[in-house]
């Protein structure tokens, strides 16, 4: 979801909540609530200023709704101005925002004025290219299960792995396989499956598929995987997507590209995309 998108969710949500206050806010009484504590007992009070003159009445005990309705109206009035003007600026966002990020400015000039701004601007093409041509040990111990090549000539070791790596070469997102995770809080570090490249917000996402999650043991191994990825500060949905299947309900092309759209495609720079025969057309 891009940022757009986003302040136009924030918008209406914020426009229902304020006509929904405006409303409770005009059904309260008159008068504003005080309190005055008597030991462990608090005595509540209607305060009304008429006429220059501040006044109190009592409010009983049996007279719940009152007290409850101006505790409301106090909170109302504390919130009310915040959302307004929260709503304002939503509003203005939305009006003078130019939907336009620097790559897409970048991408209406010229080739040679870019390649003269090599000094101040590099191309998403560039930021991929030097991202993807990082170095690391592999995963130790495991070589002889890559056995399954991928559309970008990469091997993997199931062939669910090798549909999330074609879907992702076909959508031109970067990647790399098994690529170490290390966090201060590990001991050795993880391989999540894939590590993707945000160009666009020079950030890396992780991409974790368990594939057997029929088998009690590997299931609880997720469970503990997953709890270190949380206690590494990422977020499943945001940066950490997750993907499951069993024998018996294995996963499809239909659902890998589904996640891709939902969680990866407004991350997807303006380059060239492979396509593929029989794959799901952006």
């Amino acid at each position: 979801m891009d940022i757009y998108e986003q302040v136009s969710r924030y918008r209406d949500l914020l426009q229902k909540r304020v006509s929904m206050l405006e409303k409770r806010l005009a059904a309260t009484p008159e008068g504003s609530l005080h309190a005055v504590r008597h030991g462990e007992r608090t005595a509540f009070y209607v305060r009304t200023c008429k006429d220059y003159k501040l006044s109190e009445q009592y409010i009983r005990i049996a007279d719940k709704e009152t007290a409850a309705s101006l505790a409301e109206k106090r909170y109302i009035r504390k919130v009310l101005p915040k959302l307004r003007s929260n709503l304002r600026a939503a509003c203005r966002f939305m009006s003078v925002y130019s939907g336009m990020e620097e790559d897409d400015a970048a991408g209406e000039l010229p080739e040679y004025v870019l390649a003269l701004s090599e000094g101040i601007y590099t191309s998403p093409e560039k930021r991929s290219e030097t991202w993807l041509a990082q170095t690391w040990t592999q995963r130790p111990g495991y070589d002889g299960d890559l056995r399954f090549e991928t559309l970008r000539g990469d091997l993997v070791r199931s062939k669910s792995e090798v549909l999330i790596s074609d879907a992702l070469y076909h959508y031109g997102i970067p990647y790399l396989y098994e690529r170490p995770f290390c966090t201060d809080i590990l001991r050795a570090p993880l391989f999540p499956d894939f590590t993707l490249y945000d160009v666009r917000t020079d950030r890396e996402v992780f991409w974790e598929h368990f594939g057997m999650m029929d088998d009690s043991g590997y299931a609880e191994r997720t469970c503990k995987k997953l709890s270190v990825y949380l206690n590494s500060g990422l977020t499943p949905g945001k940066d950490l997507i997750c993907s499951f299947e069993t024998a018996r309900s294995p996963i499809r092309s239909f659902d890998i590209d589904r996640l891709i759209r939902a969680y990866l495609i407004k991350s997807v720079p303006p380059v060239k995309r492979v396509v593929r025969t029989g794959a799901v057309s952006p």
